[in-house]
C-alpha cells in the first residue's frame, strides 16, 4: 500500500465509512455486521456484494491498521523529541513564529510552551541580532545549503543572555513543501566564557 499522510487515510476511512452508511452498513458494527447487511442489501445483478463488501471491509482494516502505525510513529517522534532535554528544539512556520517548543527548551531558555506557541522566534534572539535581521539571514541559509550554523549570545526569559551553539534547518513535507524550520541549540555559555 503506497505511504501517504494521516489526512490521506482519515480521508479514505470518512468516505469508506460513508460509501458503507450509505448502503445502509454501520461500519461501527463491524465484519460481522457487514456479512449479514450484504444480503439484505440489493446491490445491481452484475456486482458481486459479497466481494464488495470483503474488499469494502479489507481496505478499512488496513486504513486502520495504517492510522494506527502513523500514530505510533507520531508518538515516537514526539517521545524524542521531548526527551532531548539537554538542546532546546524550537519549530517554526515559514515566518518563524514558533509552533511547537521541547521540554529543552523551556529548560535552556525559561519560557514555557504556552509561553512561546504563536510568538516569534526573534524573541530568544538579542536585540542586537533583532536589529541586524539574523533571524531572517538564519532563515535563508538555512533553505539555501540545508542548514544554518551558529554560535553566538541568545536570551533567556528573565534577559539574561547565554552562549548558544545551534542549527537551524528547514522543515519539508510531502512533495516537498516547505512547511517552516527546527532551530536546535544547546546552552555552552560555560565552555565559552571558559575559553576567553
Amino acid at each position: 500500500m503506497k505511504q501517504g499522510t494521516r489526512e490521506t487515510f482519515e480521508a479514505e476511512i470518512a468516505r469508506l465509512r460513508l460509501v458503507l452508511k450509505k448502503a445502509g452498513i454501520d461500519p461501527e458494527d463491524g465484519p460481522e455486521a457487514l456479512a449479514s447487511a450484504s444480503e439484505s442489501v440489493d446491490f445491481p445483478a452484475d456486482m458481486h456484494a459479497t466481494t464488495e463488501t470483503t474488499v469494502s471491509s479489507e481496505m478499512v482494516a488496513k486504513l486502520e491498521a495504517s492510522r494506527a502505525a502513523l500514530a505510533s510513529s507520531e508518538a515516537r517522534q514526539r517521545a524524542i523529541f521531548e526527551s532531548a532535554v539537554d538542546f532546546a528544539m524550537v519549530l517554526t512556520d515559514r515566518d518563524g513564529i514558533i509552533t511547537d517548543w521541547n521540554s529543552g527548551a523551556t529548560r535552556v531558555m525559561g519560557w514555557t510552551e504556552e509561553e512561546m506557541r504563536g510568538q516569534n522566534a526573534e524573541r530568544f534572539f538579542t536585540f542586537e541580532d533583532r536589529a541586524a535581521g539574523r533571524i531572517a539571514e538564519e532563515m535563508a541559509v538555512a533553505l539555501k545549503d540545508g542548514r544554518a550554523s551558529d554560535e553566538r549570545w541568545h536570551l533567556r526569559k528573565d534577559s539574561q543572555r547565554f552562549w548558544a551553539s545551534g542549527e537551524m534547518m528547514p522543515l519539508y513535507g510531502d512533495h516537498n513543501l516547505h512547511l517552516g524550520f527546527v532551530k536546535i541549540l544547546r546552552d555552552r555559555t560555560g565552555e565559552h566564557l571558559a575559553g576567553q
